[in-house]
């Protein structure tokens, strides 16, 4: 078989990478100007990390050096990940979240926890007058007259009771 020569040359980056045909070439970056090749069609590939790999056919010819003098373009820089953060608030399932949301939209929740917070407020109020009122009546002077009243209907009972012999005390 006749044989011809690749010679490649220009500004490649360090660690470029050369196939032949879908086969490696290992020899130093610098050896790439005389590579020995079958005469006709080949597909080079050059490629680096960080760069866009260049795919091209080559024709050799007998007793002849094809040159090839590639440029390789760099990537576009990624966007570095931004860090994952996690979020504490509880988990709601979106279907409650939905249903919440169009409730929300018709003002139908909004209303109802006004009114439940009016209530609230009111039984409040009722409530503090009831323990201030049980607080007057404990310390009224008015439930000493009660309370000796009634014992003195207590023990007018207990008498009545021992004085008939019908009635039926306990």
């Amino acid at each position: 078989t006749a044989m011809g020569s690749l010679s490649i040359s220009g500004d490649l980056p360090a660690g470029a990478r050369l196939e032949v045909g879908g086969n490696p070439i290992d020899m130093p970056q610098d050896e790439w100007s005389k590579i020995e090749l079958p005469t006709g069609s080949h597909q080079v590939v050059i490629s680096a990390a960080g760069y866009v790999s260049l795919r091209t056919d080559v024709i050799v010819n007998a007793n002849d050096t094809t040159s090839l003098s590639p440029n390789l373009e760099r990537l576009p820089e990624q966007p570095r990940p931004q860090p994952v953060t996690r979020d504490t608030r509880p988990a709601v399932p979106d279907s409650l979240f939905y249903y919440l949301d169009s409730e929300l939209m018709r003002g139908e929740i909004l209303h109802d926890i006004w009114r439940y917070w009016e209530a609230g407020e009111v039984f409040k109020e009722v409530q503090r007058r009831a323990l201030a009122a049980q607080q007057e009546y404990r310390s009224s002077r008015r439930l000493g007259s009660l309370a000796t009243r009634a014992e003195e209907n207590l023990e007018r009972a207990r008498r009545a009771c021992e004085l008939d012999p019908q009635l039926k005390c306990p």
